[in-house]
């Protein structure tokens, strides 16, 4: 969702800057006209001459590596400059379609002759080539010789910027997200053993202290030899150290109860065989 969302985001900017570089273009051209219309004002040229020697600049003008370039109706529709097709000049193309029946030619004009110019769309083939493709273009209209001058660009090439742009982006979500796996995987097997270290370091003394424990309830209350297992468990200083602090201590008093016990019982027996003695 996230690159579909950035595509869109880029296609559209793309368009924007196509947008604006067809406005600056036809402005620059529109400045360029208005300066032959000041010359007539001037008295320099007549308007014939003005009007033709706009034209025949206009005509030569390129942009964009030669790519570009300008033409120029009337707002009845009446071509003034189109390049390459000198033949139309001075002809009506106002009924013109594309093949998709969109009228271009009026579409261009309408948009021209809104308050500061306008887009229009329509399918065009590009020079020396038959298939129509998808073209944008900026028209303005020059009110004092009722002309609405235009230029377009094709903008096939924003839809392969745009593929090309969502092929990178899915490409680099496709790494990003292996990446995260691995690193997941990786993590998730540290995660195991540190949890096997923990477990162990907390259950191994448990079951020595069970262990013990359970000895004791048996009866057994025999001194064990150290293991380095127990004298680990004895120096741990957290609550499982205290545990076996507290069991050790239970078996010595528990055994010293015993031998207490077994002494006093002794005691006892030598006082009742003397006292059957006595009594014999």
């Amino acid at each position: 969702k996230s690159n579909k969302e950035q595509t869109e985001a880029y296609a559209n900017q793309l368009m924007e800057d196509v947008q604006n570089e067809l406005k600056f273009e036809v402005e620059t051209v529109y400045s360029m006209v208005d300066q032959f219309h000041q010359m007539q004002e001037a008295g320099i040229l007549s308007e014939k001459e003005a009007k033709k020697q706009a034209a025949d600049i206009v005509r030569e003008l390129r942009y964009d590596d030669g790519n570009g370039y300008f033409w120029i109706d009337t707002t009845e529709g009446i071509n003034v400059v189109l390049l390459g097709r000198e033949e139309t000049e001075g002809n009506s193309r106002y009924d013109a379609v594309d093949p998709n029946g969109v009228k271009y030619i009026q579409e261009i004009l309408n948009a021209g002759m809104q308050t500061g110019g306008g887009f229009a769309y329509f399918s065009f083939p590009k020079p020396d080539e038959t298939e129509p493709l998808p073209k944008m273009s900026y028209s303005l209209e020059y009110e004092p010789y009722d002309w609405v001058i235009g230029t377009g660009m094709w903008i096939d090439q924003i839809d392969a910027m745009e593929a090309d742009y969502l092929a990178a982006a899915n490409a680099a979500m496709r790494t990003s997200i292996i990446s995260s796996v691995i690193f997941l995987l990786v993590l998730l097997v540290l995660l195991v053993i540190f949890a096997l270290f923990i477990g162990n370091r907390i259950a191994n003394p448990i079951k020595l202290i069970t262990s013990e424990l359970e000895r004791m309830a048996s009866g057994n209350f025999t001194i064990l030899e150290q293991t380095p297992e127990m004298e680990k468990v004895e120096r741990d200083r957290t609550e499982i150290g205290t545990m076996s602090d507290a069991e050790t201590t239970l078996h010595h008093s528990i055994r010293e109860l015993m031998e207490k016990i077994s002494e006093t019982t002794a005691y006892v027996a030598s006082a009742s065989e003397e006292l059957t003695a006595s009594a014999g």
